[in-house]
């Protein structure tokens, strides 16, 4: 009796881990970094507002449809992505609230 084929398929029949979940394209994403600690209050298309605290080295990754603000404790500790490209903070400051996307100029 052949039991390759039995092999095979019970080997084919595992549970295959899913990928993490793409985010949706349709979505604008920010990336928060920081380089000291720093804490934030993040309000996503207008929801309920979420704290996080972010330490040296640690990364934020948000994603959000229509609107977002955040409000940080240091502008100093924390790099800002927002669909790619860099968003220049006002330097010094320990209370901060940016409002993305940013208004038309």
């Amino acid at each position: 009796e052949n039991n390759t084929g039995k092999a095979l398929l019970e080997e084919k029949a595992q549970p295959i881990t899913p990928a993490p979940v793409a985010l949706d394209a349709n979505k604008n994403r920010v990336l928060l970094t920081a380089s000291a600690d720093s804490w934030l209050r993040v309000d996503m298309d207008g929801g309920e507002e979420i704290h996080y605290s972010l330490h040296k080295g640690e990364t934020l990754l948000l994603a959000f449809a229509q609107k977002l603000q955040i409000k940080l404790s240091n502008t100093d500790a924390i790099q800002v992505r927002f669909n790619g490209k860099d968003v220049p903070l006002e330097h010094g400051r320990t209370l901060f609230t940016l409002l993305l996307p940013p208004a038309e100029q």
